[in-house]
């Protein structure tokens, strides 16, 4: 993972705010650092960059060198983060644009410090405009000095879409670039600067990331955490270009592998085959391992999920859905109990595997099948004559339970193979205890972190 910040520092001449600024990007290891406002000239910054005590890495700047030495921006990359790094081109003391290949991609870097009078403010988003191609890749982060919407705003300032900010949007429209905290949070406010100017309080999110779209993808949060520094926040973006591959899921034997003779005879000659291996008196725990590998092989190549699922209903699986239906429930609209059905269950195998087969082949059910009856319950508790006092339940007849069963029962076997890892409720071989743990285990990971993030519980 990639840490980028941007940070209008206010000024990092001071060596001990210089010091305990350094300190804490090395205490929460941000990998690549944006700063605005730093007031250096080039004989500062050089004298900064070639000592390792305070920085272990390299630093890109761009200075205005005049008299008091205002503006500056700089682009800090941690030693061994970036596989190859080159300066293109930097102006003002207010641009700096940087082309970089991090794990295999290459991308460009781009620092801006607008400036706060609205007139200057137009003319650099013009020049930006005219004179830099924007491309695949891209990272463009900065003090923008200006919001992009109404939510961007707090305090009696409200937001204004004047020149200088219909200029920035140009430049992130024509060029496809995203405000992705802004897309991730449509109704959030969150201010990167606060500010007390005759006692009333002014807040603003000038400060943000904006990347290509291509990078969208990979970004995994973006947080903002106020300073005693500066009077802006240190906006922080993790990138995550690893990619990880999920596993297979748990492999469960087919029961309805058991009914079939032809499986049972070949599992008995693999045993056989087996206890005449060397390895069964020689090293009998390699040999009980490779002895149920080789069931398990067998298992997966001998029927697949579709054709389990395609075959024709046995009378093993009628009567497993029959026996397994929970008595004394109230039956659908043709009043046969699941009680009845169990009573003559030896008359009505044959006659559900002849129907329930036809089912399958014509692909619909018999009439009285498809019809059933809702029924209202009192909840308990409200008003008797209110409907929404109310709940409804659906009869449905027992025979089609009986066929729903068995379909489920089928399907069961395929979970695996088909629901996410993350699911874990309703699944064979998977615990709902696994989400609790995992759970913990996210939130202890945001804590040490120090991500921001959102639990989202729903129940659908």
């Amino acid at each position: 993972m990639i840490v980028i910040v941007t940070f209008n520092c206010n000024g990092l001449r001071d060596q001990q705010k210089r010091d305990c600024v350094f300190t804490l990007f090395n205490d929460r290891r941000y990998d690549v650092i944006f700063l605005q406002e730093t007031h250096w000239d080039d004989v500062f910054a050089d004298r900064i960059n070639k000592s390792n005590t305070i920085w272990n890495g390299d630093i890109f700047y761009c200075n205005k060198n005049n008299i008091h030495n205002a503006g500056g921006v700089a682009i800090m990359i941690r030693k061994n983060i970036v596989e190859k790094s080159k300066e293109v081109q930097k102006f003002y003391g207010r641009f700096l644009h940087l082309n970089v290949d991090i794990n295999g991609k290459n991308i460009d870097l781009f620092n801006i410090y607008a400036p706060n009078p609205l007139q200057e403010r137009f003319d650099f988003f013009q020049n930006i405009h005219s004179k830099i191609k924007f491309l695949n890749n891209d990272v463009v982060s900065g003090d923008f000095n200006t919001s992009l919407g109404a939510l961007d705003r707090g305090g009696k300032i409200s937001h204004r879409e004047d020149k200088a900010v219909c200029a920035l949007k140009s430049i992130i429209n024509d060029n496809v670039l995203c405000d992705v905290y802004r897309k991730r949070n449509l109704d959030v406010s969150v201010f990167s600067r606060k500010q007390i100017v005759e006692n009333n309080l002014r807040q603003s999110r000038i400060d943000f990331h904006l990347i290509s779209l291509s990078l969208k993808p990979f970004v995994k949060n973006i947080y903002h955490n106020d300073s005693s520094f500066s009077d802006h926040s240190f906006v922080s973006m993790i990138l995550d270009f690893r990619n990880v591959e999920t596993g297979p899921g748990l492999w469960i034997l087919n029961n309805q592998l058991l009914d079939d003779e032809v499986f049972i005879e070949n599992i008995k000659k693999i045993i056989q085959e087996e206890v005449y291996s060397d390895f069964y008196f020689s090293s009998p725990l390699t040999w009980y391992d490779n002895l149920k590998y080789r069931f398990k092989r067998f298992a997966q190549n001998n029927i697949s999920d579709y054709e389990m699922c395609e075959s024709d209903i046995t009378f093993d699986e009628i009567c497993r859905s029959v026996n397994g239906m929970k008595k004394g429930k109230t039956p659908g609209p043709d009043g046969l109990t699941c009680e009845f059905y169990c009573k003559f269950i030896n008359e009505f195998k044959d006659i559900f595997f002849h129907v329930f087969n036809c089912i399958a082949n014509e692909g619909q059910l018999s009439r009285s099948m498809r019809h059933s009856v809702i029924n209202l319950i009192f909840k308990k508790k409200g008003d008797k004559n209110d409907i929404k006092s109310y709940t409804p339940i659906t009869l449905a007849n027992v025979d089609y339970k009986i066929l729903a069963r068995i379909m489920a029962n089928r399907l069961k076997l395929t979970l695996t193979q088909i629901i996410s890892n993350t699911q874990t409720c309703s699944v064979i071989g998977r615990d709902i205890s696994d989400t609790v743990c995992s759970i913990i285990n996210v939130i202890d990971l945001i804590d040490e972190e120090e991500l921001e993030a959102y639990i989202l519980k729903t129940d659908l």
